[in-house]
């Protein structure tokens, strides 16, 4: 079931060779060649720094050994594993992945930071990707293939009969793929910024997450081994101008990929691609899980949403033993720079220290170091870590009345404003990318002609904590049969305006689907956002930004009732947003009285 090459002997001497993927253009371009020096030696640092950190390795070498799994169906899986040097057998970490080069890099610091641990490291390329054979169907295909890997090292002799699954991202993915099996060795997941909840991982309220999803699409469609990171980058832009989305794979891979095109044409959560077949049955998997996990988010990861949802579908007696972890990270774990948040590596670079506590006790019974049954939360503004038991309470409500450029805490004379907006001419979002995390906004009033609104508070007479979801009631009205409109909130500071939340919402949606909506027709629209903890200071204003796209993190609608992934035209609409007399429109914050906040952990 196995074929097994030339065993390695990695030395404690760690590097990022193999790390970088060059592409073969820019090793021979200087610039780039430069740009990748100076990548290698700044994650060298972050490298230098972790192992710092990290407790006394158990041995001083890892084995490196390359193998392959067969599926059922008779497709070879490419695998390599890392082992602790001495005889076994031991614990496993299990890491499936479909990124990188199509060869196994000769050092992998990660697997050889846990293989010194005291665990075999085992990395499995998905099929379809690397030297993986087969073809990638992305998503769908983790469930049958997950099951059979774990089948496959439960059953060695190096295996000791625990094995715990680990990755961030689409490695979080596959680890939802295959959360409640009866594989009895499966002990427990850590499970970093990815969520089991599908339709929030991939649409807001009828819109579509299009910045990473179709740079996604394009740089992994297909049969993407070895694919140039600069070409996939070439696809994405031109994936922009394609009428209709739904052909994005036909026409730039040559492979109509139905996995993505399913995505593409499904905005409401009642669409079947939800609620039928494969991804209905991974977002009960939550509901069904009885193993303790670890949810790592990120307050500015575009998965955090999704995570929560699957946090509060656990069962009660899963959350029990069960940690969610919220940092002030990105997607990668990190913090762009923009805000100080002092303490956040308490829990180690990139978090790997945290992971290793979390299996050392589960799948080591070494004492538990981390708290569990609740939400560990970075408090951003407070810039203290709290614990919360179960989930996170939401704060009481404090309503902000929308009214002429301000919010106010009295209802105002009503009004309205109206501006015009083209689907060829969105405003752009403020931050992208999955490093994304809080950005400096323009001043109020500065993005009025691109058709940006901005209301304003007073400042504010005594600290203002968040603690949940804030709600935005909105009355509108547009000249389309369907449109969108966008809220984003903002703690304005002396230095400037830092973005905290951005929420969008087809003007049709609610709940779960698309309710026909009456050009000119005003409509009372609620967009509940993500979850935040998020401490205004006294004398900070708060600020509301309104507009009707954010783009391209989320698709510029195109002001037609057509599926946004079957579209080919667009339309111009005057969009209106009221405020006053009998069209209040108000956010509701969820504010947190000083005595109900949990004290620091």
């Amino acid at each position: 079931m196995n074929g097994k090459s030339e065993e390695k002997r990695i030395g404690s001497a760690y590097n990022v060779n193999g790390l970088m993927n060059q592409d073969e253009e820019e090793q021979h371009d200087p610039e780039k060649a430069a740009e990748q020096a100076e990548a290698a030696a700044r994650i060298q640092k972050i490298v230098s720094r972790l192992f710092a950190e990290l407790p006394k390795p158990v041995c001083e070498h890892a084995l490196r050994r390359e193998m392959s799994v067969t599926m059922p169906d008779g497709v070879k899986l490419a695998c390599v594993a890392y082992f602790p040097e001495g005889r076994g057998p031991w614990p496993v970490i299990l890491h499936r992945f479909p990124y990188g080069p199509s060869k196994f890099p000769d050092h992998d610091p990660a697997a050889e930071i846990f293989a010194r641990q005291g665990y075999v490291y085992f990395e499995c390329r998905c099929r379809g990707t690397g030297l993986s054979e087969g073809y990638f169907q992305a998503f769908e295909q983790e469930t049958d293939d997950g099951a059979a890997v774990l089948d496959f090292v439960s059953a060695q002799d190096w295996c000791d009969g625990n094995i715990g699954t680990y990755g961030a991202s689409y490695m979080g993915h596959t680890q939802w793929a295959v959360a409640g099996t009866d594989n009895p060795a499966l002990r427990t997941m850590y499970i970093q910024v990815y969520g089991g909840h599908p339709y929030e991982t991939f649409y807001r309220n009828g819109m579509i997450r299009q910045d990473i999803w179709q740079s996604w699409i394009t740089g992994n469609g297909g049969d993407a081994r070895d694919r140039a990171e600069s070409l996939s980058a070439e696809l994405n832009q031109k994936a922009f101008g394609i009428r209709p989305p739904e052909k994005i794979g036909e026409i730039l891979l040559g492979d109509p990929l139905p996995w993505a095109q399913k995505i593409l044409t499904s905005p409401q959560e009642t669409d079947d691609a939800w609620q039928k077949g494969f991804w209905k049955e991974l977002k009960d998997r939550a509901e069904r899980l009885r193993l303790p996990v670890a949810l790592q988010c990120g307050w500015f990861d575009v998965f955090f949403q999704s995570q929560m949802d699957s946090w509060r579908a656990l069962p009660p007696e899963t959350r029990e033993k069960s940690l969610c972890l919220i940092g002030p990270w990105d997607h990668f774990g990190m913090t762009n720079g923009v805000l100080p948040y002092p303490d956040q590596e308490r829990y180690g670079v990139l978090q790997i220290k945290t992971t290793l506590q979390w299996f050392a006790h589960f799948l080591k019974g070494e004492p538990l170091t981390l708290p569990v049954g609740g939400v560990q939360a970075y408090c951003i503004g407070d810039n203290v870590w709290r614990f919360w038991k179960e989930d996170l309470k939401a704060g009481e409500h404090f309503r902000l009345y929308l009214g002429s450029r301000s919010l106010e805490t009295e209802a105002p004379e009503k009004g309205h404003f109206t501006y015009s907006y083209d689907p060829e001419h969105p405003v752009a979002s403020l931050a992208l990318g999955l490093n994304k995390g809080t950005v400096l906004s323009p001043k109020a009033g500065e993005r009025e002609k691109e058709g940006v609104y901005s209301f304003v508070s007073g400042p504010l007479e005594q600290d203002v904590r968040l603690t949940g979801k804030m709600r935005a009631e909105l009355f509108v009205s547009s000249t389309a049969p369907a449109t969108a409109f966008t809220v984003g909130l903002f703690d304005e500071r002396p230095e400037g305006a830092y973005l905290v939340i951005n929420d969008i919402t087809d003007i049709r949606y609610e709940k779960d689907h698309f309710a026909d909506y009456t050009p000119g027709t005003v409509k009372k629209i609620v967009l509940e956002s993500q979850d935040i903890v998020w401490t205004f200071r006294k004398g900070n204003r708060i600020r509301i930004d309104v507009s009707s796209s954010d783009f391209p993190w989320y698709n510029a609608h195109t002001n037609t009732t057509v599926n946004w992934g079957k579209a080919t035209e667009s339309a111009v609409a005057d969009n209106t947003v009221w405020f006053g007399g009998d069209t209040l429109s108000k956010i509701v914050l969820p504010v947190c009285p000083d005595d109900e906040v949990p004290a620091r952990s």
